[in-house]
């Protein structure tokens, strides 16, 4: 395949991951529109999201991070090396130790609970509670992600990327039915949310499974030993422990918040869900197409192969996320107001929010930065350098919470999260030549995208001059965006076309199925 023919291959599988990751996040806006309706900005809603945040904490270590990235490559492997048998063999291995490690977890963290309840305040004593109710969500998130990983290998993107649809579907369908039945109990309402969180995470995970079932796959239990399962557990073990820094991070940001206010926690969670929002949408989509090629190119001794499809990939995200940082900064009051001023969650709330938002942000184009970085080093089955360098971001992120969170208090966390990014993402960067080699800076596509963004900024700038002092709030924020969404896209996209940005192609892949259609 030409360099051509790969790059539009590349391009279609981003398309597709992106339409299916864009309805999953839709999907997951109208799951917190409809949480924050129902329980605005209260201690519920902040109970609740803590109680989210253990089974989250979870899958992000064994599931859809460490072991997506310590899988995919030998999974790889085994398909293109010697034979789908070998490597359904290896995932079925894979599966029943997981499952062993998962159900021990969830029987350790009930016991746990039922040991030290009675030492805890009522307060952590209810979000602890709703915490194990959640568990079992964690054994079907993190088994999905394995299956999923696989399907991705296959070829398999747009399905796969559904299945977090299910989950917010069925969390939707709960807090519809607590907002008819239980609007004004708020314990009622959130255990309602809670079995939606069971009911689609058990959706979740069977989806995945009868599509790789359809591929050839036969689940077996198997306690058989391998040199993979060897290798696996040799990559694994340094990039959990690299996700759990990270994890481990976020856990105590949140828990910071959580101790903070009893709406500190809550804001900080809707931030952070509109800043994921763009990264979800692009940087989720453009990873989950890249890194199983990256990893063949690895495998293959490919390193040109490997150096242009990384480069492809930074820069496409560069070309994505800046904008998305710099729409959320000067649009962050207006679709905050669309999208959440409804129900019990108030103009105040609102503006406790808008500057969480606002300093969140800014980390957008380096959170994607350091995701590609950290899947570029696994797939040189490097698990050590990420994780030395996540151990510095974490005691970087710690010291600049507790500097600034007494000052700037939830926006304080975000900006100390920002920060330490940006500093690891620096740490990165440095060590990435040893794997791509050293090639000339593209002078002309970073001013390029100077030039573009900086269109973007005055354009958005001059718009909100219009729109400072709103009489109707919604009706004036929907204005807004109406003014400022559409045109700033089409400059953005014009601009960059126009200083033959390579990687612009990607941008207006997304039009073609629609073009086709109009013929």
């Amino acid at each position: 395949m030409d360099e051509f023919s790969e790059t539009r291959a590349v391009e279609r599988s981003v398309v597709v991951v992106s339409l299916a990751t864009v309805a999953s996040r839709v999907g997951g806006l109208l799951r917190d529109i409809v949480i924050f309706a129902l329980l605005g900005l209260s201690t519920w809603s902040g109970l609740f999201l803590f109680a989210f945040t253990v089974p989250n904490l979870f899958r992000r270590l064994l599931g859809e991070g460490a072991l997506t990235s310590a899988m995919v490559p030998l999974f790889s492997e085994a398909w293109e090396r010697h034979s789908p048998r070998e490597a359904f063999i290896f995932l079925n291995r894979l599966l029943s130790r997981l499952s062993a490690v998962l159900l021990g977890s969830i029987g350790l963290f009930s016991g746990i609970f039922l040991l030290g309840a009675n030492f805890l305040g009522p307060h952590w004593r209810r979000a602890l509670g709703l915490s194990l109710l959640l568990t079992p969500y964690l054994l079907f998130s993190c088994l999905s992600a394995a299956v999923s990983g696989a399907l991705n290998v296959l070829g398999s993107f747009g399905l796969p990327a559904l299945t977090a649809l299910f989950l917010n579907v069925a969390m939707v369908i709960a807090g519809i039915f607590a907002l008819v039945f239980c609007p004004s109990d708020g314990m009622l309402a959130t255990a309602v949310l809670c079995l939606g969180v069971l009911g689609g995470g058990a959706i979740q995970f069977v989806f995945p499974c009868y599509l790789l079932h359809r591929r050839g796959w036969k689940f077996r239990w198997d306690w058989g030993r391998n040199a993979l399962l060897l290798r696996l557990w040799n990559l694994f073990v340094p990039a959990v422990l690299g996700a759990a820094m990270v994890q481990i991070n976020l856990t105590l940001s949140r828990l910071l918040a959580f101790g903070l206010t009893d709406t500190g926690m809550a804001t900080l969670y809707l931030s952070n869900r509109l800043v994921e929002l763009p990264l979800g949408i692009f940087a989720v989509a453009i990873l989950s197409v890249t890194f199983p090629g990256l990893s063949r190119f690895a495998a293959a001794g490919e390193l040109h192969s490997f150096a242009t499809g990384y480069r492809r990939a930074h820069w496409s995200l560069l070309m994505l996320t800046v904008p998305a940082s710099i729409g959320l900064l000067f649009l962050g009051r207006p679709i905050l107001s669309v999208l959440f001023a409804w129900g019990n969650y108030s103009a105040a709330d609102l503006a406790r929010t808008v500057p969480v938002l606002a300093v969140a942000s800014v980390g957008i184009p380096f959170f994607a930065a350091i995701a590609l970085a950290i899947r570029t080093f696994h797939a040189h089955q490097d698990m050590g350098t990420p994780l030395r360098v996540a151990v510095l971001g974490i005691a970087a992120n710690l010291l600049l919470t507790l500097l600034l969170v007494r000052r700037l208090g939830a926006a304080g966390i975000a900006a100390a999260n920002v920060l330490a990014a940006i500093f690891q993402w620096i740490l990165l960067r440095k060590k990435l030549p040893k794997l791509l080699g050293h090639s000339p800076f593209p002078c002309r596509k970073f001013w390029s995208l100077c030039a573009a963004n900086g269109f973007l900024v005055l354009f958005l700038a001059s718009i909100a001059q219009f729109f400072r002092t709103p009489s109707t709030p919604r009706l004036d924020s929907l204005l807004h965006l109406a003014v400022a969404i559409l045109p700033s896209i089409c400059g953005y996209a014009a601009i960059l076309r126009f200083l033959d940005f390579g990687e612009v192609g990607l941008f207006f892949a997304f039009l073609r199925p629609f073009r086709k259609r109009m013929r």
